[in-house]
């Protein structure tokens, strides 16, 4: 696994087997209170996620970051390579290929079917992420964040956009709430899927001003305030 840590540069590159790599991501994705059973669990999906996601930064020079954008990675310690060894090899399977896991900081109590949020996946076809309650959710937090404009206008030219001036920005929701489309007027092209914005965004500005799909987008004087849209159950992308 070539995995991609940010630096001031651009990336440092380093090579792991895939043994060490979840190691490594469980020790980030996780806290020194959290049960071995639950590590366990997590050097599964770690490693199942890896191995679906394996390529994601194939632009850049190697498969994975070491951000939340893909999974957050930190020096292993001995309960995560406990982890990683207890399940070594083992992978969240359906129908016979690795299956398609995600992260999910809040989801607020209740769960959003994958195709609600992945553009090329058709409401329903992935079970294991269909609509319904979540026990172990918890009340989402709302949080908020400035962007300035011409930080904004730079990072969606690096993402491809053309055009020296964005004028308007607004978002498109789905009926569930969260962001679907968002329109960059001045741009070219003028629409976004709400995901791609909030990778470009994240990329490139930092993951922390926008933290889901569940938001809004308001002009100030200095450029945008991103914050969490109207409070209610729903997914945290």
């Amino acid at each position: 696994m070539r995995v991609g840590r940010p630096t001031d540069t651009g990336y440092a590159i380093e090579t792991l087997t895939i043994e060490a790599y979840v190691a490594r991501i469980v020790a980030g994705e996780t806290s020194s209170a959290t049960p071995s059973a639950a590590r366990e669990a997590l050097a599964i999906t770690a490693r199942t996620y890896a191995m679906v996601n394996r390529g994601r930064h194939r632009a850049d020079g190697f498969d994975l970051c070491t951000l939340t954008h893909c999974q957050v990675a930190r020096p292993a310690t001995a309960a995560s390579r406990a982890a990683a060894e207890r399940t070594r090899g083992r992978l969240l399977v359906r129908d016979g290929h690795a299956a398609q896991v995600f992260y999910s900081a809040s989801c607020g109590g209740t769960l959003v079917d994958a195709g609600a949020l992945l553009p090329d996946v058709a409401p329903g076809s992935l079970s294991w992420l269909a609509a319904r309650p979540d026990p172990a959710g918890i009340e989402e937090k709302t949080w908020h964040a400035e962007i300035r404009a011409r930080d904004l206008l730079s990072a969606l030219q690096k993402g491809g956009l053309r055009g020296d001036t964005l004028r308007h920005l607004s978002i498109e929701p789905t009926t569930g709430g969260l962001a679907s489309q968002v329109i960059v007027d001045g741009l070219t092209p003028t629409t976004l899927t709400a995901d791609a914005f909030r990778r470009l965004v994240g990329q490139h500005l930092g993951w922390h001003l926008i933290k889901s799909l569940r938001f809004t987008v308001d002009r100030t004087a200095a450029g945008y305030l991103s914050r969490s849209s109207a409070k209610r159950n729903g997914v945290e992308g």
